[in-house]
């Protein structure tokens, strides 16, 4: 089996493996077909595969939103045989929080109201913003810009931005290791306020470049689906707050507002009612997540769980763990809403650690 055939087959085979059962297993699943269309229609990959799992996975009660987009990705290598699914349309449903999991939404929601910007629930903190486009440079432009918010950009090594004639709303996952390409960041027509591109592109998906690159392996990397997928959006989502704690100390309103209405964003995608006091965001904010509560909730609870345990997981490298623990350390030692926030975070998890 050639180095190729062997890393296509072991993306398939880790885009069905996902932690979750039912409808949700089946959506995520489907979302994962529709990433690994994108990675074989950049890296030219054998789509005969791609319609070999989808014919042989249970797709059942999958979100039409993640069918259409496989659909959509799939047609553009030809006619898209009738397996395919088209999505089944449920009923959406409002559900409960572990005690953990809403003490999790609290200490975020609380440090965000620390943070320069609007009243906490609003999704857009600074107003109308000038945007720039990512296709045009802007994307590659923040990465580079803001890579000193990033805990270990010297891990990044290599990586190119590569620009795919797909909409916008048919990405998702857009950072990739590919055969014979390395480590991407693919890139649709996106158009973003300076702003927010520096810390969407520029921390967190520039926190999963870093992450990619430090496993020093030019193949598929173990956090790009699945259990691992949970980990490394933790792990961004933790350089996000680590931006804005620093920010707080340096005075980058900017920076602080982004944050901000992001975090605003991650909550609100959870499907609950999580405290009838923050407005959050308009229904159907969360449309992407719908399906995905595990997914949803690792933007939520994984990166305080990283910050109470010291970032020690076998899926993160030492070395970003010990740059992670030094910069939250001194983060904490500049401004008091950082202070109260990690330690609000010890007291969370030595509650809630065996649930």
């Amino acid at each position: 089996m050639s180095r190729r055939t062997a890393f296509w087959e072991g993306a398939a085979q880790a885009a069905v493996d996902v932690p979750a059962a039912g409808g949700e297993r089946a959506s995520w699943v489907t979302r994962n077909l529709a990433e690994l269309a994108v990675m074989m229609e950049v890296a030219d990959g054998p789509v005969e595969l791609l319609d070999l799992v989808t014919g042989q996975s249970d797709l059942r009660g999958a979100d039409p939103r993640f069918a259409t987009r496989l659909r959509l990705l799939r047609a553009r290598r030809g006619e898209v045989p009738g397996w395919y699914p088209e999505g089944t349309r449920l009923r959406a449903e409002r559900g409960t929080l572990s005690p953990r999991s809403r003490g999790a939404c609290e200490i975020l929601l609380h440090f965000a109201a620390r943070l320069h910007g609007g009243p906490v629930g609003t999704t857009t903190a600074t107003g109308a913003r000038e945007e720039v486009s990512a296709v045009e440079g802007g994307g590659a432009a923040a990465l580079a810009r803001r890579a000193r918010w990033r805990p270990l950009p010297s891990a990044a090594g290599g990586h190119s931005v590569v620009a795919v004639d797909v909409p916008a709303s048919a990405l998702w996952r857009a950072w990739m290791t590919l055969p014979d390409r390395g480590i991407v960041r693919v890139v649709a027509d996106e158009r973003l306020s300076r702003e927010d591109m520096d810390v969407w592109w520029g921390v967190h998906d520039g926190t999963h470049l870093d992450h990619l690159a430090s496993f020093g392996t030019a193949g598929l990397t173990p956090v790009e689906f699945g259990r691992g997928l949970l980990v490394t959006e933790a792990l961004a989502m933790a350089a996000e707050l680590l931006a804005a704690a620093e920010a707080l100390a340096d005075g980058e309103g900017a920076v602080q507002a982004s944050v901000r209405s992001g975090l605003v964003e991650r909550v609100a995608r959870l499907p609950v009612a999580v405290n009838p006091a923050h407005a959050l965001l308009p229904e159907g904010t969360g449309a992407e997540f719908g399906r995905l509560p595990t997914l949803a909730l690792a933007y939520v609870v994984g990166p305080l769980h990283l910050l109470a345990t010291g970032f020690r997981h076998g899926l993160i490298p030492r070395q970003v763990a010990d740059g992670f623990r030094d910069r939250w350390h001194r983060a904490g030692q500049g401004h008091p809403a950082v202070r109260a926030l990690i330690e609000q975070t010890d007291e969370w998890w030595a509650r809630h650690d065996r649930c």
